[in-house]
């Protein structure tokens, strides 16, 4: 039984901030995916659930904000791409934090495992939604792969700007460029390396999600800069 494709962000300055739900509703719609199934809570027995279009979307996103999290679908009508996302903020973990974590998942597993052209063209779907989300929300670090959503990266790894597990596609936030260096991560073995808005990089291992055979070589690369900063 093969996992389906996730993605995860952790942290965010800007989820929860004032009209930060509407401006990534309204980008991502700018971008042209549809957005609908909106929900808050738990999907059986939600706060409140909405439409995109519905007269409840105002009074939805009050309550959004009110619960710090907020789960809607967002679909790419050109390559009948859909992910589910989840927005959680204000986590509290009992180190004194509040946290954020964005999780994606799309349950069409089986395009990444079709032709090598569909698996392309999905992957690249999905790896451009992460950069776009990425530039919405600021992350400090994020990742794409056929993985259980909770991946081998926690919070404190990433509060001490570590790299326990490399992954298919790795979002490098603003953090880990100042403390690395840009061109330490350009320079990476990986498929591609390449920077990103906002002071991030990403680093993705081949162009087909979960066809990598480079891990260990990126991620003993990684291991050895990061003994350097030590």
């Amino acid at each position: 039984m093969s996992l389906e494709p996730h993605l995860a962000f952790f942290n965010s300055s800007l989820l929860g901030q004032p009209d930060c739900l509407e401006k990534i509703i309204f980008a991502l719609q700018e971008k042209g995916y549809v957005l609908n199934g909106f929900y808050v809570g738990s999907y059986l027995e939600p706060d409140v659930n909405w439409d995109i279009n519905s007269q409840s979307t105002q009074r939805g996103l009050e309550v959004a904000y009110d619960k710090h999290n907020l789960t809607f679908t967002v679909r790419n009508e050109s390559e009948g791409f859909e992910l589910f996302i989840q927005l959680d903020w204000n986590i509290d973990l009992d180190d004194g934090n509040r946290h954020a974590h964005i999780g994606a998942v799309t349950f069409q597993t089986g395009y990444f495992h079709s032709d090598e052209k569909t698996a392309v063209l999905y992957s690249r779907a999905f790896l451009d939604l992460g950069k776009h989300m990425f530039s919405l929300i600021q992350p400090d670090f994020g990742w794409i792969d056929l993985h259980e959503p909770a991946g081998s990266t926690w919070f404190d790894d990433v509060d001490r700007l570590s790299i326990p597990y490399v992954y298919w596609a790795n979002f490098f936030g603003e953090g880990y460029v100042t403390k690395y260096g840009i061109d330490n991560f350009l320079s990476s073995p990986a498929w591609l390396s390449e920077p990103l808005n906002d002071s991030g990089v990403l680093v993705v291992l081949s162009p087909i999600l979960g066809l990598s055979n480079n891990v260990e070589q990126v991620k003993s690369y990684f291991d050895n800069m990061i003994d350097e900063f030590q």
